[in-house]
């Protein structure tokens, strides 16, 4: 019984990946963004080299269990033979029990069947027995080759597989400080926002809305980050609502005073023939007065009146946006 197996094993090399990579102290969150992109290429790259590996691995452990399962094959054979010639035996002694009873031919012609068999299966014995000696040494210098092929296969995978825990280390660092980026980045775009809103004359709405989008754009981009993502929504209040009506209104009366207080000395008299401060009512007439015009308060008292109203306003603000978080 010979059995014919053709193998082929693939060679790998061992190499180290294309680019490394390497944090920058100062790197942006584009700059991280693009290392961590760089360290996902090349692990990924390294993973198909690992999985060739493991492949010629199992090959080779296929390839040796084919063996041991032929070589067990031939022997059970050779263990079946044995066993029938032993039946056989067994049959014929009891047979020249009965012929030297009864003398017939038939148990004659049974005895020698079964001595005819044994003869063959002494030739059977004999060959299986050759042929197993001799494909034996063959597979054993096979097996051999096979084992130390694996050796060497398992070598290179192991050294894939200590790169690849190298590239992991280095990208999770990557990552923690792109998450930092992200929130110090985020931080100082919000503190921009805060400065135009706040020098904003006629456009504080606009910077409004700006800054929530910003909070919102900041808080979905730390979600990777749950310790950071918590920082941030208690130092940048990333949790606020957006201004309501109320709000809007005081910020807009906080506008119009800072515009009053730098126009309000060059109004006219008359606006289409009536008092400018009944034209621009509702604004109570008599406070206007003394803001537009050429009868308006004093610089003293002017710039006291303007800054005692934005105070309010602002005070009041506060207290209405301190159970808005």
């Amino acid at each position: 019984m010979t059995t014919t197996r053709t193998r082929t094993r693939k060679a790998t090399t061992t190499t180290t990946p294309v680019e490394d990579t390497i944090v920058e102290k100062d790197a942006t969150a584009e700059e991280l963004r693009k290392q961590i992109a760089n360290a996902d290429q090349a692990m990924s790259g390294l993973d198909l080299r690992i999985q060739d590996a493991e492949l010629l691995m199992q090959t080779a452990h296929q390839s040796v269990e084919d063996i041991l399962d032929t070589q067990n094959a031939r022997r059970q054979h050779i263990t079946s033979l044995q066993e029938e010639d032993g039946r056989l035996s067994i049959e014929l002694d009891d047979m020249r029990v009965d012929i030297a009873i009864t003398e017939s031919a038939i148990t004659t012609t049974g005895m020698k069947k079964r001595s005819d068999r044994r003869l063959e299966i002494t030739t059977e014995i004999r060959q299986a027995t050759t042929e197993d000696v001799k494909l034996r040494k063959a597979e054993a210098k096979e097996l051999s080759e096979i084992e130390m092929a694996n050796v060497t296969v398992e070598t290179e995978r192991n050294e894939l597989l200590t790169q690849r825990a190298v590239f992991e280390g280095k990208r999770t660092a990557i990552y923690e400080r792109l998450g930092l980026a992200i929130y110090c980045e985020g931080g100082e775009k919000l503190s921009e926002l805060a400065r135009a809103k706040r020098g904003a004359s006629l456009d504080q709405q606009h910077f409004g809305e700006e800054e929530g989008r910003a909070r919102q754009e900041l808080k979905l981009a730390l979600q990777p980050w749950y310790g950071l993502r918590q920082r941030a929504i208690a130092e940048f209040h990333l949790d606020q609502k957006a201004p309501d009506g109320l709000t809007r209104i005081i910020l807009g009366l906080i506008s119009l005073l800072d515009t009053l207080e730098a126009d309000g000395p060059g109004t006219p008299m008359l606006l289409d023939g009536k008092p400018t401060s009944q034209q621009l009512s509702p604004i109570s007439g008599d406070v206007l007065r003394n803001l537009a015009g050429p009868h308006v308060l004093n610089d003293l008292d002017r710039k006291n009146y303007f800054e005692q109203r934005r105070t309010q306003l602002k005070s009041l603000l506060e207290k209405h946006n301190s159970n808005r978080w």
